[in-house]
């Protein structure tokens, strides 16, 4: 499902792949906004637990984008199947661990490497044998200055090394998948 409607940079292409990588499965998503790479993971996954604080950050600025968030879920229907954190991913993550593992794990939370490779190492644990870790504003971003790179395809590169993952890139979405 694409939320045209709905206010992202996640674009219609990486929409339909998150549904596609999310079907029938148990999703960890950090970093929502508004909700359209939530909408998309929702509409065919089994189950989606999401993570953001909704105050922004130093690239997206400071916005509530709470009350968006929720309207936009409610008007898709799909809040049954969604698990709202309200918080930073640093409070959440830890108590994850005792109750929660998941097949897909989708990082589009900070832009930094740093803030990156410490969502990776704080949610790898959570993922499940044979698990997806999704990364979004990975490579040359459109629009942006040409050459210019987030932090997400140092640490992402790093990860697939490490990992001996397989990677894809679809548009600025990197799925690796785990051996």
């Amino acid at each position: 499902m694409f939320a045209q409607d709905v206010r992202s940079m996640v674009a219609q292409e990486e929409c339909e792949h998150l549904a596609k990588i999310a079907k029938d499965a148990v999703v960890l998503e950090l970093g929502t906004f508004a909700g359209r790479s939530t909408i998309a993971l929702a509409s065919t996954a089994k189950e989606v637990h999401t993570i953001d604080w909704h105050r922004g950050d130093q690239f997206s600025g400071s916005y509530d984008s709470l009350p968006e968030f929720i309207a936009n879920i409610q008007r898709y229907k799909l809040l049954h199947k969604i698990i709202a954190y309200v918080a930073r991913n640093e409070d959440v993550l830890p108590m994850l661990k005792e109750i929660y593992s998941f097949d897909v794990i989708f990082i589009d939370s900070e832009h930094s490497r740093d803030a990156v490779e410490k969502d990776i190492q704080m949610t790898r644990s959570l993922l499940r044998q044979r698990g997806i870790m999704v990364f979004h504003d990975y490579g040359e971003i459109p629009g942006l200055a040409p050459g210019f790179k987030f932090g997400v395809t140092e640490a992402v590169n790093d990860f697939v090394k490490r990992e001996q993952a397989r990677l894809e890139v679809v548009r600025t979405l990197a799925v690796a998948y785990l051996p």
